[in-house]
């Protein structure tokens, strides 16, 4: 259980989206994207230069690569997520109070 545990807690090296090229082009997609990366960073005051690349071989896939393995500090209060809030939580982002199943009785939302 322990090994799963930590296999389950590394992080994914990186992303990668399909794009509808029926309604955009993968450059419109890769642009858009990348505007809305870099505001959500610079609003959070991160920089952090984006690499959205094209697939070699998939020409309607874009590539995200990660730029770093890290890995997830351990803290002392447990909650339990759900999928989504935990494929959340792998790639950078906060834990939120929706995707929240379980939590030590007498919480709140700020000691988490």
């Amino acid at each position: 259980m322990h090994r799963l545990c930590s296999v389950l807690s590394i992080p994914p090296l990186s992303t990668v989206l399909r794009v509808n090229t029926a309604f955009h082009s993968r450059v419109e997609v890769q642009e858009s994207l990348r505007r809305s990366l870099d505001s959500r960073h610079l609003d959070r005051g991160e920089f952090k230069l984006w690499d959205i690349l094209d697939h070699p071989l998939l020409d309607d896939v874009l590539w995200i690569p990660s730029g770093s393995q890290q890995s997830v500090l351990e803290l002392p209060r447990k909650v339990v997520v759900d999928l989504r809030c935990g494929e959340s939580v792998l790639r950078g982002a906060d834990v939120y109070a929706p995707g929240v199943m379980a939590a030590p009785s007498g919480e709140s939302a700020q000691c988490l």
